[in-house]
């Protein structure tokens, strides 16, 4: 991309005094350019970028091998600032495993959002260690999914281990009057 410079110099094609790129367009007249030849060659617009994206990805996979201890303190850096985000897409992602293992369905879901809307526990109503239990445990076969989640703390969700056992109302649920 040609490098934009502010000046008083004149555009060569409408005569305005905006700022202008290196060939002396302005940079109206440079983008209309530029979206008129994208519509007139469209077949090889759609060339080069599939050429650019294999180019882009070979140089970054290059890049990666050549540059793989930058990389590390990168994601580590990533992982300490957003350490709440990493910790919901490793769960989301062994989730997402774990249902593909076992045949078992899954639906994205946010644990925060959950303990938000049960802020204690639905079976001694302690407010401590608070964890997301499936109702049907996936090991049984139950899907990974909202509606499969109850919260629990963690001294119940140890006690009731694998057994089947609704602990949310049903006027939670959504049944009933």
């Amino acid at each position: 991309m040609p490098k934009r410079i502010i000046t008083k110099i004149a555009c060569k094609r409408c005569g305005g005094y905006e700022r202008y790129t290196v060939n002396r367009t302005c940079v109206l007249c440079s983008g209309k350019q530029s979206k008129s030849w994208r519509a007139n060659n469209r077949p090889r617009v759609l060339e080069l970028r599939e050429d650019n994206k294999n180019r882009k990805l070979e140089y970054d996979r290059v890049w990666r091998v050549e540059n793989r201890e930058s990389g590390k303190r990168s994601s580590r850096r990533w992982r300490e600032n957003n350490s709440e985000m990493h910790g919901s897409y490793n769960r989301a992602y062994a989730s997402r495993k774990r249902a593909m293992l076992r045949g078992c369905s899954y639906e994205s879901y946010l644990r925060e959002d959950i303990l938000e809307r049960y802020p204690k526990c639905l079976s001694c109503y302690s407010v401590d260690r608070l964890e997301l239990d499936h109702v049907v445990p996936i090991s049984r076969g139950g899907p990974d999914c909202e509606s499969n989640l109850q919260v629990l703390c963690k001294s119940c969700n140890i006690s009731k281990f694998t057994k089947y056992h609704e602990y949310r109302p049903s006027y939670l649920l959504g049944e009933g009057d």
